[in-house]
């Protein structure tokens, strides 16, 4: 291929980008609603910032407030942001600025990619998937920004020789990163395998070093002392994963079917949803082992983003799995995590096609590709508008006080609504937020 033909493909790939992005953006601005989906955004977005409206907290003491173990602050900073921009919180504007991450990351992973097809595939995947949480305003924060900022740190920071800046941005980077999502914890022993293994270790590499060191302590001490948390590992008499050979196997068996979720969309039937979700983690997860195992000594810097996928499935099933079944691992908002993992693989196993004697390799991963982020962008365009009216409908479940009539911890979800009632009403009569009166009105799904 000749350099015009490279420059105009590479040309095309970043004018698909800009469209395609800004349709993601104005789809998510048009299907999304301003109201808390539950009770988790309300205490995250709403209450906490009631707190530190009143001067009960500081702004310092606002932003690392945790809830359900997590710390949440960029959520929570982005709350603020609305509040100074606009002078209320708008949930509309929340999700529209949490949306940009999956755009910045898929800008980060295909900037210097010479393979136009894996830029293709990567922007098209994480667009396609990431949609599927934006009713959830706390999910749709948390789940994407870790990624972002580990990429960062991996793909940018790490790679650069060590200075006094790249020691400042670092920091930075880490309590981002950390301080967004609890399951940032898996990210210390990446980061200390990734310092195990660099090549060159001189006096430097102290500047990415010290960092480290001091802000995982610091998050490890504060997460510790600021949450209860007991892993469900721990749990024999509720429900949770025993400490069993029945056990688990049972808990390896619901991350592998975590992290292949993805891939349900290739089957209508339930039953063999499960089935495929298991059969692509465990793909997944031996393709890492490969290529840890033949590359010891020059590991890829996306095998160690695929291994921060696959890793926070795997801390999400532990608070998670409380003897549900495999059904509740294939919920949309875990997809993300393997997801992520899928593109990391494909970055390390699917070289230039020009260059590859086995173009086959390459071919299968574009059409599988194609296949899977085109049903997923069927389903969503599909059910965006029914979603827009699901929680449409939630909120004035929620206004009205009437009772949701379901099987699944329907006592609790009725105590969370009204109390969620309350707190917006209060929200609102202290001018930080607006309940629009449309909301009070039922919609036909």
């Amino acid at each position: 291929m000749n350099p015009s033909e490279i420059l105009f493909k590479t040309r095309s790939f970043w004018i698909f980008f800009i469209v395609t992005s800004l349709t993601y953006l104005i789809l998510n601005w048009i299907f999304s609603v301003n109201f808390v989906w539950n009770y988790d955004d309300a205490s995250i977005v709403i209450e906490s910032f009631m707190t530190y409206h009143r001067d009960e907290i500081s702004l310092f003491e606002y932003l690392r407030i945790f809830v359900n173990n997590h710390p949440i602050a960029i959520e929570r900073l982005l709350a603020v942001i609305t509040y100074w921009l606009l002078g209320a919180i708008d949930i509309k504007v929340i999700l529209l600025l949490s949306s940009l991450f999956p755009i910045l990351l898929s800008y980060l992973i295909n900037v210097d990619e010479h393979n136009i097809y894996k830029c293709y595939m990567t922007h098209i995947l994480l667009l396609s998937f990431t949609n599927s949480v934006f009713l959830w305003t706390s999910a749709s924060a948390v789940y994407f920004m870790p990624f972002f900022f580990f990429t960062v740190i991996v793909l940018k920071v790490l790679s650069r020789e060590g200075s006094f800046w790249t020691a400042i941005c670092l920091t930075v980077l880490l309590l981002l990163m950390f301080y967004s999502f609890s399951n940032s914890l898996v990210a210390i022993p990446i980061l200390v395998a990734v310092f195990l293994l660099k090549k060159e270790k001189n006096r430097k590499t102290l500047f990415h070093l010290i960092p480290f060191i001091v802000i995982s302590i610091v998050f490890l001490v504060d997460f510790y002392l600021s949450t209860n948390y007991v892993s469900s590992a721990s749990v024999n008499d509720s429900g949770g994963m025993q400490l069993t050979l029945h056990g688990m196997l049972k808990g390896i068996t619901f991350v592998l079917v975590y992290c292949g979720s993805f891939a349900k969309y290739l089957s209508f039937s339930p039953q063999y949803q499960v089935y495929l979700s298991f059969v692509f983690g465990l793909c997944l997860f031996c393709i890492l082992l490969r290529h840890l195992y033949l590359n010891k000594k020059n590991v890829s810097p996306w095998f160690w983003l695929g291994l921060f996928g696959f890793g926070s499935g795997s801390l999400v099933m532990l608070g998670r799995f409380d003897g549900l079944d495999y059904q509740y691992a294939i919920d949309n908002r875990y997809e993300w995590f393997g997801v992520i993992t899928l593109i990391a693989v494909m970055q390390m196993v699917m070289p230039d096609p020009n260059k590859m004697k086995l173009k086959s390799i390459a071919s299968s991963f574009i059409i599988f590709t194609l296949l899977l982020a085109g049903l997923k962008t069927g389903w969503n365009t599909l059910n965006l508008p029914r979603y827009e009216r699901l929680h449409h409908n939630r909120a004035s479940h929620f206004l009205n006080e009437t009772e949701f009539d379901i099987p699944f911890k329907t006592e609790k979800r009725n105590n969370d609504a009204r109390k969620i009632k309350s707190l917006m009403l209060e929200a609102q009569e202290m001018g930080i937020f607006y309940i629009n009166p449309d909301l009070y009105q039922y919609r036909e799904l």
